[in-house]
């Protein structure tokens, strides 16, 4: 706490924060599924009249009070917040190749984490048919959802369902760089480029199998203007190279 008892952004972050999944406003009743409820008062073990920060995902914040009435509980939903929230300022849409399950989980968390503005799985990067991961989006914005109360974003990255390149590449926006992360020795570092994206405020990222795309694959992309870029020696898995990526940019921008 700072002099004066007043609350710094970091001590708010501390606080329980949860996603309505709805829009919501202050003096709404906000009731609360029986996940919600559980997660509460069983692993917070939180209880009446507790404070909760609720947010809606689109920018909104309230400060909230865990209330029971009868055997329902709800959060009653008081005043918007007034310190900022954890939303990056560059916008970063990523495009990554399929990975199995308990990896493509893990990698949604921490891009919703590390602050991607969306994510789409791509199911034409390499993987056969009987390896590729099957859709679930709705999975996937529930653990972007939980990533994003953790870590005090305030707005959610959009979660695509599993697509094509180049549907992809249609829904993205026309300026900013497009980035493609490769093996190729002589690509530019991902870090060199960094500072373009900051100017744009937005950049596109395409991120393929560990072992890289094949020549077919790369010639596609470098068609639609993406440009190689590399992140050095080490070959890193998808999940981890997509973290590792967006570090970059958003260190490169100056937002960590």
């Amino acid at each position: 706490m700072k002099d004066g008892g007043k609350p710094r952004q970091s001590d708010n972050w501390r606080r329980p924060r949860l996603h309505a999944g709805c829009a919501v406003t202050s003096g709404d009743d906000y009731p609360l599924a029986a996940g919600e409820l559980a997660y509460l008062t069983k692993v917070l073990r939180l209880r009446e009249g507790d404070e909760v920060y609720l947010f809606d995902g689109q920018g909104g914040e309230f400060r909230s009070r865990l209330r029971r009435l009868g055997r329902k509980w709800l959060c009653a939903v008081g005043a918007a917040v007034d310190f900022p929230g954890a939303d990056p300022i560059l916008q970063v849409h990523v495009g990554c190749g399929s990975a199995v399950r308990s990896r493509s989980d893990w990698a949604i968390e921490k891009m919703t984490e590390l602050g991607a503005a969306s994510i789409t799985p791509l199911h034409s990067f390499g993987t056969s048919r009987k390896d590729r991961v099957p859709d679930q989006q709705q999975r996937w914005q529930r653990l972007a959802a939980a990533s994003a109360a953790q870590c005090g974003r305030r707005i959610l990255p959009q979660i695509g369902s599993v697509a094509s390149l180049e549907k992809w590449i249609e829904s993205l926006p026309e300026s900013g760089p497009r980035l493609l992360l490769s093996l190729a020795p002589a690509a530019p570092k991902l870090s060199s480029v960094a500072a373009q994206a900051a100017s744009a405020g937005t950049a596109a990222l395409i991120i393929g199998r560990t072992s890289g795309l094949d020549e077919q694959e790369e010639r596609s992309c470098a068609a639609a203007g993406f440009l190689p870029v590399s992140m050095g020696r080490r070959v890193l898995r998808v999940e981890s190279a997509g973290a590792v990526a967006l570090a970059v940019l958003l260190a490169g921008a100056g937002e960590m």
